[in-house]
């Protein structure tokens, strides 16, 4: 689980997914500045799917896989943090 801030999105049709840069708020030099977050749209759901704007603050639960050659996030969940 992380806490982020959208900086760009596209839509990844051959993964049925939107792939969003999200950057750590945070100040340490420690921690990766941006990391990619694929969030599988589900056709299926009742839920109309939810796109965050660049700016949004959002929270993201999921686990790490590899997308383009990087590690990334493949988001179980993604809401909006409102601080």
């Amino acid at each position: 689980m992380c806490v982020g801030l959208v900086t760009s999105y596209r839509s990844v049709h051959s993964l049925s997914s939107v792939e969003y840069i999200v950057s750590d708020p945070s100040d340490s030099a420690a921690s990766v500045k941006e990391i990619s977050v694929l969030h599988r749209e589900e056709p299926s759901s009742s839920k109309e799917q939810v796109e965050f704007p660049n700016g949004t603050s959002v929270f993201i639960s999921g686990k790490l896989t590899r997308f383009k050659g990087s590690v990334a996030i493949q988001a179980s969940c993604m809401r909006k943090v409102s601080w």
